[in-house]
């Protein structure tokens, strides 16, 4: 008996060090404007190129090479996904949903795990955001 009640105590702090228990909260579009600001923030150029988009950013979105290398400029079409530089707390992806005469639509997904501080929780926002073209 004290075998069984010493293993389901192990058990039970085993997954809450390794965050079995961490808890997802989804929200719709309530990051809508912040993620809009970041785009315009850190897209230094985006403008049409054959079926798709040219977009170059200042480093802080891209996406990885065959050889794992951070690319800063890259041509996308629709479907095609981008990403924000992770850090340790946030990461955003961005999907282009339409490519219209002056602007392109994305989706986002942005995720922010509250672990650091103290909290069992990761808010991962969902929607889509216009991006106008820009030539800098």
């Amino acid at each position: 008996m004290n075998l069984r009640l010493f293993a389901s105590v192990a058990l039970t702090l085993t997954l809450a060090a390794c965050g079995g228990g961490q808890r997802t909260q989804k929200t719709k579009d309530v990051h809508r404007a912040a993620n809009e600001a970041f785009l315009k923030a850190h897209v230094v150029s985006l403008i049409p190129e054959g079926k798709g988009v040219a977009i170059c950013s200042d480093g802080q979105l891209g996406l990885t090479d065959g050889d794992g290398a951070w690319q800063r400029e890259f041509h996308l079409e629709k479907g095609d996904r981008f990403r924000s530089q992770a850090d340790q707390h946030a990461s955003s992806i961005f999907e282009v949903k339409e490519i219209k005469p002056d602007m392109i639509v994305v989706t986002y997904q942005s995720r922010f795990d509250h672990s650091s501080f103290g909290k069992n929780l990761v808010t991962v926002d969902e929607g889509e955001v216009g991006i106008r073209f820009v030539k800098k």
